[in-house]
């Protein structure tokens, strides 16, 4: 009966490492989100956003391409990325939907530091932040 127990015992401990194995890869996979920065045409060159909306070419607004090019992008972990460094530019635009109480953006010349003050719901509508930088 022992041998048996034993048994039982290794396969559960097998099952539970396993679970645990999943459920970290998937906790990872779930905090991984992206950002890229650049000038409007560098992002549009990369295949990151298009302009649309306007008349007659007047007006058109950055959005984020619809089959963008994720590749452009760099990763970070949400839970512990509490700043994005952004270089270039006085000043600096994000396109992406985030809301504006959960970041705020400090800019010293050409360096911009935006601070991300509630992670969770920043990245809640998009997984992915573009900011242009003029």
């Amino acid at each position: 009966e022992l041998e048996d127990l034993d048994r039982e015992y290794v396969e559960l401990l097998e099952a539970y490492e396993e679970q645990t194995t999943m459920t970290f890869e998937l906790m990872q996979e779930m905090n991984r989100v992206f950002y890229a920065y650049g000038t409007s045409e560098e992002l549009e060159k990369a295949g990151v956003i298009v302009k649309e909306g306007g008349f007659i070419g007047i007006g058109k607004k950055p959005a984020l391409k619809g089959d963008f090019n994720d590749e452009y992008f760099t990763e970070i972990d949400l839970t512990k990325a509490k700043s994005i460094d952004v270089e270039g530019g006085e000043k600096i635009k994000i396109i992406t939907d985030h809301p504006s109480s959960t970041y705020n953006v400090v800019s010293t010349g050409a360096s911009h530091k935006v601070n991300i003050i509630d992670a969770k719901n920043f990245w809640k509508v998009s997984k992915y932040l573009v900011v242009i930088v003029d």
